[in-house]
């Protein structure tokens, strides 16, 4: 009560609101327990961003997509006092309405007995689904949206009693209603921004606004339900992923990995894990004397984190010998590898030159770092907590070297690697006959073709044709015909087969000669024959013929710059540059047991680290 300074009075009016009538003893202890926990709690004040809101109903109302949405918002001037703490605004008419409207829907529900007061508080009772939110009547607003499939339940003493199936109805309608294909694209305070009443009607959202969108429903309607988060993958780029979990009757917590999803499906069974999260209201007493006692607090918002990586994945308990001369805090940090940094995902205590952490995901590679008083600094050699639970450093061996060919910066994923076999079996061609008869001069047998397919042809021609093989559609991202003596492609009219698939612009013909790898000329089946070329007026000489095929580029691009670097020392050392010649490079002199990491000087940001053994990259 001391913290709410001037905002005191408001707090009290609760307290005393509730304190008259004895049957409202469950609500004043619900009222001290999101009072007590209030203090560091934020969110956006919304009358700040009224002019905000209305631009964005406007544009709703006239059936706009994301990126008119995105733009209102990149272009709102902000007033630097739109966020505040909740323990300084908030009204006591909003949180007594709050409290009652969390009690009434919760008594309504059949299963509110099987649960805990203390679980009420947490799944349920909070007056906010999402830090920074705008504090509006969101459980008003929602709880008469999506309930179609609820109410239209026959009861019984199965299904209708059923956190799991009642959880699985609601989501399947917010599912059916909304596009998970449209995202928002990263905005600072993502699903913070809007309304309840406008966060239903979005046409696009990515895990942050589907999953505010499903557990502020979901707890509208009496249904116990958290969001669980992933703050850094264990072998991808990118940051966060959320997720809603629902508390069901026998107690278990089931997660609805994607919206399409249902509550308990296999969760991410191929990713790897280092830290899960659960975003609680109340405060964690070990976090909260992190945030106090540290000198450097990476995240203000982690003492709402309850550590639940035990609930999905294998765990177990670090003790990191460490380097802490120059460290000026008692706290180190366990951190990941993402685009180009190491991110923090958690923190632990220094105590006699050894660093602590605990519930560490499996077969994931981390590195320690320690505050010196101005910036984090590697206190530890970068290493993988292998499946077993061993710790193999990452140290170089100075002493052996070898030569190593690298054909990616980046893993290739199975769509990707769907996409490239679309190249198998397809073939150069050209004729001077009208087109009837077609010489084949190549012919992809397998992935290794060369980035400059040599064709030695005794004549000139004036059609060339690149024509699928075994696939059902045939896709190609370019396909250049080349002189020996010159790099630019010969021109000619585009010509191919009549159809494109679905007539989309975005797939045709003219991809395949635009000098982007990343759009792509896609066949229709329709044809019997799939294929894509060039009319050159008259028959020239062709020496090359590059066939790049659709995929994510992160393959060797001919014409890039590169740089190979190791970790050594506490930072990357480049082993060189090299200008791409071919669909592959070389470098020598190597170290032994590096991580290493393949950088595109000249395009892309996608990246990972690796290392060298048996011969091939093996990604980590």
């Amino acid at each position: 009560m001391d913290l709410s300074a001037n905002n005191r009075v408001e707090l009290e009016k609760v307290l005393f609101f509730y304190s008259q009538n004895p049957q409202d003893s469950l609500k004043l202890k619900a009222a001290h327990f999101l009072i007590s926990n209030m203090p560091r709690h934020m969110s956006l004040d919304s009358n700040l961003l009224v002019s905000l809101h209305q631009q964005i109903e406007d544009l709703l109302n006239n059936g706009v997509l994301k990126d008119s949405i995105k733009h209102a918002i990149i272009r709102y001037h902000f007033n630097e006092d739109i966020v505040y703490r909740d323990i300084d605004r908030i009204r006591a008419d909003y949180l007594i309405k709050s409290i009652d409207r969390a009690f009434e829907v919760w008594g309504r529900t059949p299963w509110h007995q099987q649960f805990t007061f203390d679980e009420f508080c947490e799944y349920v009772l909070p007056y906010k689904y999402a830090e920074y939110q705008v504090l509006d009547d969101w459980r008003d607003t929602l709880a008469s949206k999506y309930n179609r499939k609820m109410n239209s339940l026959a009861e019984n003493d199965e299904t209708s009693l059923s956190i799991y199936h009642i959880g699985k109805l609601i989501n399947r309608e917010i599912n059916e209603k909304i596009n998970v294909n449209l995202t928002s694209g990263k905005l600072k305070f993502g699903s913070s921004f809007y309304t309840a009443s406008l966060l239903y009607r979005l046409p696009f959202g990515d895990c942050d606004e589907y999953t505010s969108l499903i557990l502020a429903t979901l707890r509208s309607h009496g249904v116990p339900a958290v969001i669980d988060f992933i703050p850094q993958w264990g072998h991808l780029p990118g940051g966060a992923h959320r997720w809603v979990v629902l508390l069901n009757n026998d107690g278990r917590h089931l997660p609805i990995p994607h919206i399409h999803q249902n509550p308990g499906d296999v969760f991410f069974p191929m990713h790897k894990i280092p830290k899960v999260y659960r975003s609680v209201y109340g405060v964690i007493p070990e976090r909260e004397r992190y945030v106090e006692k540290a000198t450097y607090v990476y995240d203000p918002q982690t003492l709402f984190h309850k550590d639940v990586t035990s609930e999905y994945v294998p765990v177990m308990d670090l003790v990191v010998p460490v380097s802490d001369k120059k460290i000026k805090d008692d706290y180190a940090y366990i951190t990941c590898f993402s685009y180009g940094y190491w991110n923090i995902i958690d923190f632990g205590k220094i105590k006699s030159g050894k660093a602590y952490f605990s519930q560490m995901g499996k077969d994931v590679v981390y590195l320690v770092m320690g505050y010196d008083g101005e910036n984090l600094i590697p206190i530890s050699e970068p290493f993988l907590l292998d499946k077993q639970g061993r710790i193999n450093y990452f140290k170089p061996n100075e002493d052996s070297l070898c030569t190593i060919t690298i054909r990616r910066k980046y893993p290739r994923k199975e769509q990707t690697a769907l996409m490239e076999n679309r190249m198998l079996d397809c073939r150069i061609q050209a004729t001077n006959d009208d087109m009837k008869y077609w010489a084949t001069y190549y012919w992809i047998e397998d992935q290794n073709y060369p980035d400059r397919i040599a064709i030695h042809a005794p004549k000139k021609y004036r059609y060339w044709r690149f024509i699928g093989g075994r696939s059902f559609f045939m896709n190609i991202a370019e396909f250049q015909l080349l002189r020996c003596d010159s790099e630019q492609p010969i021109k000619g009219k585009i010509i191919g087969s009549e159809h494109i698939y679905k007539n989309n612009s975005e797939w045709s013909h003219e991809k395949a000669f635009d000098g982007d790898w990343l759009t792509f000329f896609h066949a229709s089946n329709e044809d019997t024959e799939q294929w894509v070329g060039l009319d050159l007026g008259e028959p020239k000489q062709v020496d090359y013929v590059r066939c790049v095929a659709r995929s994510d580029d992160n393959g060797i691009h001919y014409g890039d710059l590169y740089e190979l670097v190791y970790w050594s020392a506490g930072k990357w050392q480049s082993l060189g540059q090299q200008i791409a010649g071919e669909r592959y490079l070389t470098f020598e002199r190597v170290p032994d047991n590096a991580l290493l990491l393949l950088r595109n000087l000249t395009r892309g940001k996608e990246e990972r680290i690796f290392i060298y053994r048996d011969g091939r990259q093996s990604w980590l």
